[in-house]
């Protein structure tokens, strides 16, 4: 009997490891009833290029490429304008950041269509309060390895922009794939991935053409990511996932970095980001700069102070934090560190 009770002892207390050290599966998404009415109108918008075998929609405010399926690109596209709609409301509303004036017309980048053509430009919505310098396009491949020959960075996806030697803005485009059959079904994609990617492009947007320090790109991104989606598109950013794999990025610290006392200033002038295809050093910054966010989204004080960054950086000022920024803030910082470092249940 007590051999028994023991076997149960041990088969339970595996249970609980196992519990706390696999990551919390992504839930899968639902649609509303009236989501899935517009989801069915997009759907009949949605075009074939016959060369190409992609499906293309440009209905929303992202245009949307897949060779997935036509529904498949209508949600996408769905998603990606309340997504929008979502972190307006999160910015402006939430965190009460000044709404930035619209950029002059002649500002206008070039506009092609699926043959090649410039086209002019859609007019904008009078109820947008980012403008997108060039209207988005989100690229879904089939497979991962279709997006590899593309981004061999070892990514799940990837924000890219460009401008020509005129300054207009040629390249505005989110890449990410499906990662398995599984997803190619919008219910169990990587909606994380759209939303981590989709706020770059907010965040370029906010920006124009001044420069968006890499920490605080990649710390924002990661805060709308590790969000509840649902949450995210009300407008809600406040992170439920994620903590379990960066925690343990922290406690193996890479560059010389120091476990519970990380220089913020250090953190701040890196230069470049994926330095080793998303190696340990790589997820070490990644789990440094969520931190940091997480850390001024996690009071009063913070979030005026992130209220404050993203305004200067709409009005084109940098740094976003000074050196003696860094100074103030680091213990509490630090404080906040230590206390991440701490186990607690994966999603929570």
């Amino acid at each position: 009997m007590v051999f028994r009770r023991r076997w149960i002892a041990a088969i339970a207390a595996a249970c609980v490891l196992v519990g706390w050290i696999r990551p919390a599966r992504a839930a899968s998404w639902a649609w509303t009833a009236d989501e899935l009415q517009k989801v069915r109108a997009l759907e009949k918008q949605v075009t074939l290029d016959r060369k190409s075998g992609c499906h293309l929609l440009t209905a929303g405010r992202f245009d949307v490429r897949t060779d997935i399926s036509a529904r498949f690109a209508a949600e996408t596209s769905l998603f990606m304008d309340t997504f929008y709609d979502g972190f307006c409301t999160f910015v402006f509303d939430r965190l009460g950041v000044p709404v930035p004036p619209a950029p002059k017309r002649h500002v206008v980048c070039v506009v092609r269509d699926a043959s090649g053509r410039v086209r002019t430009p859609p007019a904008r919505k009078t109820s947008d309060r980012i403008h997108f310098l060039k209207k988005p396009t989100v690229v879904v491949y089939k497979t991962p390895t279709q997006y590899r020959s593309h981004f061999n960075d070892g990514s799940g996806g990837v924000f890219v922009y460009r401008r020509d030697r005129k300054g207009r803005w040629v390249r505005f485009d989110i890449h990410t794939s499906a990662l398995t059959q599984r997803q190619r079904h919008f219910k169990f994609f990587q909606h994380a991935t759209l939303m981590h990617e989709g706020t770059h492009a907010m965040l370029r947007a906010l920006a124009g053409k001044t420069t968006i320090p890499l920490w605080f790109d990649e710390g924002v991104a990661q805060l709308v990511e590790c969000s509840s989606p649902r949450g995210v598109l009300r407008g809600q950013v406040n992170p439920v996932s994620g903590w379990w794999w960066r925690r343990q990025a922290l406690k193996r610290p890479a560059d010389g970095w120091y476990a519970h006392a990380p220089s913020l200033t250090k953190l701040l002038g890196v230069k470049a980001w994926n330095t080793d295809k998303m190696g340990y050093q790589t997820r070490y910054r990644y789990a440094l700069a969520w931190n940091f966010v997480g850390f001024l989204f996690s009071s009063d004080e913070g979030k005026r102070a992130l209220r404050g960054m993203l305004d200067r950086l709409a009005r084109g000022e940098n740094p976003l934090l000074t050196e003696r920024d860094c100074w103030a803030v680091e213990p509490s910082w630090h404080r906040f560190l230590s206390q991440s470092l701490k186990p607690r249940r994966p999603g929570r």
